[in-house]
């Protein structure tokens, strides 16, 4: 972790307008993915509610770069929801794949899982970027939202070849139910150390280097490639 790219916490949270609650950060996916993922946003709102869940707990939800921001308006009027936006890529929503990601998304997006207490995302690599940072990781795979069209699809975005390393692992739990996600996130409140061991474990298998330095390792491979007499031929 590069402390450049982590902002201080308490100036971070004060500008967030998250104080010294404890909060879940949700990380909403393309909308293409996940279409149906407002819903466990929806169900951690209803818990806090019913004090299912703490009552000062706050959800940040961070929107996706190519995500269209009116899809979580219906968010913004709950006191428990706080909405990160860290701005659109280009200018026309909903463009997976695009790039060019700038400095300011990136501190963003670090800063958030720093100073954030619980990870829920969807088959996200997010898990990825959380685990980094020690925090619990969450990813809801159901759709009770009749007539629960992505019923099937939900369970099966983990299943991808892809993600299939991270579920193994067992870094990630995986609630089939709203009354499953309530009782993984007071879990992970009440523990945040839990489930530490085979985080740790998931980013050595997948990531290799933990240390912060790939990036010098990288340079140096291509310093002793450009080094080497090529011969052609």
């Amino acid at each position: 972790q590069d402390p450049a790219f982590v902002e201080d916490r308490t100036t971070w949270r004060e500008r967030a307008g998250l104080g010294e609650h404890p909060v879940v950060l949700y990380g909403a996916g393309p909308p293409e993915v996940a279409p149906h993922e407002g819903q466990y946003v929806q169900h951690l709102c209803d818990a806090i509610d019913r004090g299912d869940l703490p009552p000062d707990l706050r959800i940040l939800v961070r929107r996706h770069p190519v995500d269209r921001p009116e899809r979580w308006d219906r968010f913004r009027a709950h006191p428990a929801v706080v909405i990160d936006d860290p701005g659109r890529i280009g200018d026309t929503p909903g463009r997976p794949g695009q790039v060019g990601i700038g400095r300011e998304q990136i501190v963003g997006l670090c800063s958030a899982l720093a100073h954030t207490d619980v990870h829920v995302s969807v088959s996200s690599t997010m898990t990825l970027d959380g685990a980094f940072f020690h925090k619990p990781q969450i990813g809801p795979a159901y759709d009770v939202d009749e007539p629960a069209p992505f019923r099937t699809m939900a369970y099966d975005l983990y299943r991808r070849e892809h993600f299939v390393p991270i579920v193994a692992s067992g870094a990630l739990e995986l609630p089939r139910s709203p009354a499953e996600l309530v009782a993984a996130v007071r879990r992970a409140l009440d523990d945040p150390g839990r489930l530490e061991p085979q985080r740790r474990a998931l980013l050595e298998e997948l990531c290799t280097f933990t240390d912060g330095r790939c990036t010098e390792r990288v340079a140096d491979a291509v310093r002793a490639f450009l080094g080497r007499s090529v011969r052609v031929g």
